[in-house]
């Protein structure tokens, strides 16, 4: 069993936790747009212009910049200069060829197919059935929720 440490804070402080809560959903999805469009790999080979990803990525160099910074703040990425960046800490894991690459994941469980996925769940969560019962075909990922829920057992698809 995983011991959780109680969140002791001030009540402004519980207001800003929860809605960095919230706004997971949408990192989520910059990483999703980053991961289709392969900026992770075109970073493979070393730094370059937010203009030579967006040409190369066919994407807005503007809104891609706003989505990179979004995610250097989290170590995707780095923007070594303004407007250049290159792969960050957790930025490799997002290269389709990198040893332990979660680039798959990314697709996976964000974007179009992932509204779909946390329909699917939601009633999962309601219903008790099993979630590849109602989803057949998915490709093979699983994110281990397999915990009983009021007694009855919820999969993920896989």
């Amino acid at each position: 069993m995983y011991a959780i440490a109680p969140f002791q804070a001030t009540r402004r402080e519980a207001a800003a936790q929860r809605l960095k809560l919230i706004q997971i959903r949408l990192i989520s999805e910059a990483i999703h747009v980053v991961a289709a469009l392969g900026i992770a790999d075109l970073l493979a080979d070393g730094p370059k212009s937010v203009e030579q990803l967006a040409r190369a990525a066919g994407a807005s160099a503007q809104s891609l910049a706003r989505t990179m910074r979004a995610l250097t703040s989290l170590g995707v990425f780095s923007e070594e200069m303004p407007d250049c960046f290159t792969v960050g800490p957790l930025g490799e894991f997002f290269q389709r060829g990198a040893e332990g690459s979660l680039h798959a994941a990314a697709l996976f469980f964000d974007g179009e197919d992932a509204a779909g996925v946390v329909e699917l769940f939601e009633h999962c969560v309601k219903t008790g059935e099993s979630a590849t019962q109602n989803y057949p075909g998915r490709p093979a990922v699983s994110i281990g929720c397999s915990r009983t829920l009021g007694g009855r057992k919820c999969s993920t698809p896989r």
